[in-house]
């Protein structure tokens, strides 16, 4: 509810808190794979998104391997992200 109060507010990048947060969930959107479950803070209807549900009002899921794309960036490698040097451990070695 904060971003939503504070959505139109200017970055020091520029941009307003709505925008920045829509360009994140895009990244997000671009890298976790075929799904489309990311949100912004408003529907295209201009309704508030304060938690992205489906249409049985579930909230979205990622698989482990869908969270590693979003954090390395979709590096096929997972070297990549936050992880410039790669992970290890169990989801990196079974995705």
């Amino acid at each position: 509810m904060w971003l939503y109060n504070v959505r139109d507010f200017v970055t020091p990048y520029n941009l307003t808190v709505a925008e920045l947060v829509d360009d994140i969930s895009a990244l997000r959107n671009s890298v976790d794979g075929t799904s489309n479950d990311d949100a912004g803070i408003q529907t295209a209807q201009g309704a508030i998104e304060l938690v992205p549900v489906n249409s049985n009002g579930l909230v979205y899921t990622r698989t482990p391997k869908q969270v590693l794309d979003v954090v390395t960036f979709g590096a096929a490698n997972g070297a990549g992200g936050f992880f410039p040097n790669g992970v290890n451990g169990y989801f990196a070695a079974s995705s």
